[in-house]
């Protein structure tokens, strides 16, 4: 048996929240159905609430869209690069310890409403 989420620190995590929910929208952007992709936007948003959950102790979580990336995940037809896909993560992680938390970006600065 895996040991629960709860047991584990803190940090860890929300750590593991934010791949979680990083996951699932990836998922959802490929999805080549509207059930597929209501299903991964679904556990997007518990992960979304778990972001929120960490909040009151100054954890900030939050998601970002890598666009239609070029990957395995979707037999490399996407139309980013890697490198381009990573751009919004890279920013995220750079912002300050102000910085909103929950919420779930794309590289235009825009925000992508829950």
């Amino acid at each position: 048996m895996g040991s629960s989420i709860d047991s584990l620190p803190l940090e860890e995590r929300a750590r593991h929240y934010r791949e979680c929910a990083l996951e699932a929208f990836k998922l959802a952007e490929a999805a080549r159905t509207p059930e597929l992709k209501r299903t991964y936007l679904q556990v997007a948003t518990g992960w979304h609430t778990m972001a929120l959950e960490l909040e009151p102790e100054g954890i900030r979580v939050s998601a970002v869209s890598p666009g239609f990336t070029k990957t395995a995940l979707n037999n490399f037809m996407g139309t980013e690069t890697v490198e381009q896909g990573a751009r919004e993560a890279v920013r995220v992680a750079l912002l300050g310890p102000d910085a909103p938390t929950g919420t779930f970006t794309r590289w235009e600065g825009e925000t992508i409403p829950w």
